[in-house]
């Protein structure tokens, strides 16, 4: 409770967002993409991802903001996406 307060008093610009990394995979739940599964490539500033999607049998990278995401289990090595460098 004390860091809830102290960011609410801290005055810095703060946002939900879950807890996500590079690689991990995720389900959109939101918006045109949803139910589409992807693969979080990079993290960007104000809680938005660029999440690798298979669309069209084509690979491509979106932009979303990190709440229309749920991070999923981890898969091993091999299950269809291309590896992050």
């Amino acid at each position: 409770m004390d860091s809830i307060r102290r960011v609410l008093e801290s005055g810095l610009t703060y946002e939900p967002c879950k807890a996500l990394q590079k690689g991990q995979r995720v389900r959109v739940d939101e918006g045109p993409l949803r139910g589409v599964e992807g693969t979080v490539l990079s993290m960007k500033s104000g809680s938005r991802l660029i999440v690798g999607v298979q669309l069209l049998q084509r690979f491509v990278a979106v932009e979303l903001p990190g709440w229309h995401v749920t991070p999923l289990p981890f898969l091993a090595e091999g299950d269809g996406m291309p590896s992050i460098g």
